[in-house]
């Protein structure tokens, strides 16, 4: 019994790779792009759709996404 609720931990924090993206893995990479290519803040905000604070508080990961704008974020990266 002691066996199984420290397997279950194990799960809890370190957790396996299922070829599924979190929302937040999702926003770190579109982050990354971002700050690589050296986008104009208001040009992309503009595409999005949203104001460049909201923009801004993404980039930081203050604040994550809805579904609809991150699937634009993705498609923006690509």
């Amino acid at each position: 019994m002691n066996s199984r609720y420290k397997d279950k931990l194990v799960g809890i924090y370190a957790p396996g790779n299922y070829d599924r993206t979190s929302v937040l893995g999702q926003t770190q990479e579109f982050s990354r792009w971002f700050w690589e290519n050296r986008k104009d803040m208001d040009l992309i905000s503009a595409k999005l759709g949203i104001n460049t604070k909201r923009l801004n508080r993404i980039l930081t990961l203050e604040q994550l996404p809805d579904e609809e704008l991150l699937r634009k974020m993705v498609e923006l990266c690509k």
